[in-house]
């Protein structure tokens, strides 16, 4: 409940009231030692912090969700964490440790058979490929592998248009 007030006050821009029931959402889940909730809510404040353009903000939640999703071998999260810490970095212009963590997301995801992650990961290291000049057949079978992907989770042509603009 308090995750959906904080998002809420976020949406309504009162950056403060979000933050403290960040706090006290970090604060109850922590004292009930719920470690594989709380690495989702790190990982979901990361967010949060990202949708608000707070790259350093999001970049700590995205590193300790990471920790805590790797002490509870929650490796959905793990595989999350990779992928939105490559996204920072690839934000940042270090474009090498960007392709490390995508590709560190993709082996992740594909290992859990997560098919949204997959196909992200795939499209966002067959973008980067193709961005750095490194290696286009591969990141044209990436963005291939992803489109793949997509139309085999039932997406049609408008929503993969979406992901791929995103």
């Amino acid at each position: 409940m308090l995750s959906q007030l904080c998002e809420t006050s976020l949406f309504l821009g009162n950056v403060d009231i979000a933050k403290d029931y960040r706090k006290q959402s970090m604060q109850i889940t922590q004292e009930l030692q719920h470690r594989r909730h709380y690495a989702g809510h790190l990982l979901y404040y990361g967010h949060l912090s990202l949708a608000n353009e707070q790259k350093e903000e999001a970049s700590r939640y995205y590193q300790k969700a990471l920790e805590a999703a790797q002490e509870v071998q929650d490796q959905a999260i793990v595989a999350e964490a990779h992928y939105y810490l490559g996204k920072l970095a690839e934000l940042d212009g270090d474009l090498d440790q960007a392709e490390g963590f995508h590709r560190k997301s993709l082996e992740l995801s594909e290992a859990i058979q997560s098919a949204p992650l997959v196909a992200k990961s795939h499209l966002r290291l067959g973008y980067l490929l193709l961005k750095r000049d490194k290696n286009q057949e591969e990141g044209c079978s990436m963005i291939s592998k992803a489109i793949q992907w997509y139309t085999d989770m039932g997406l049609k042509e408008d929503e993969i248009t979406q992901e791929i603009a995103k």
